[in-house]
């Protein structure tokens, strides 16, 4: 049987996501290797509300977890990938799990990945959300229609029909909302995250 994996971006993560495998001995020895890569205590980042839904925090532990994850059922199970893919931020993973980058160097280019990004939102209040049960289409029509040079919204990830995540100004996603909703969303739900992550507002970012 072919198997695919997606591995899970930002914006994914909870203070639980590490408590199923807390006492697998192969999933602990990669906690503990990205614990002395990054020179803090990955478990108590997870537990700490603040650190986990802040970029630069946030980054480097999903990849170490979904890696730690990753890394445990293949040693634990007969489970063999064909092709893996990441949303956004997984991709590291992706790249990690078939040994196209070591973890340790994953892990920093991730670290370097989340300064970057933390900076350029500096001074920028912004966010992302879910939108469900809209086509794709529609809401980056809506977006376009509502974005503005003070107030910017675009539509950024396409995770699959009807569920679409658009990013940008706070105020902006904020205000687009009940729009979404008049014109068919049934959920449009703000992401747990601390950047307007694939939008313009980040240009820079792919230049550092």
């Amino acid at each position: 049987m072919s198997i695919a994996v997606v591995f899970p971006g930002q914006g994914s993560q909870n203070k639980e996501m590490a408590d199923s495998f807390s006492d697998v001995s192969s999933f602990n020895e990669v906690i503990d290797q990205g614990s002395e890569i990054l020179n803090y205590d990955v478990r108590e980042a997870i537990k700490n509300e603040e650190k986990i839904n802040d970029t630069i925090y946030t980054q480097p532990l999903m990849l170490t977890i979904s890696y730690a994850m990753w890394d445990t059922l293949i040693k634990k199970t007969s489970i063999k990938a064909c092709i893996g893919a990441g949303h956004s931020l997984g991709e590291y993973t992706a790249l990690v799990a078939n040994n196209t980058l070591s973890f340790s160097d994953a892990l920093m280019l991730v670290k370097k990945r989340a300064e970057f990004m933390s900076s350029a939102m500096v001074d920028v209040d912004g966010a992302m959300a879910a939108v469900i049960g809209l086509d794709g289409n529609k809401v980056s029509d809506i977006c376009k229609e509502a974005s503005k040079d003070e107030a910017i919204i675009e539509a950024v990830n396409f995770n699959c029909p009807g569920q679409t995540v658009i990013a940008g100004h706070t105020v902006a996603v904020e205000d687009i909302t009940p729009v979404l909703k008049t014109s068919g969303a049934k959920i449009v739900k703000k992401l747990p995250v601390s950047l307007a992550a694939h939008t313009s507002l980040l240009k820079s970012v792919s230049d550092d």
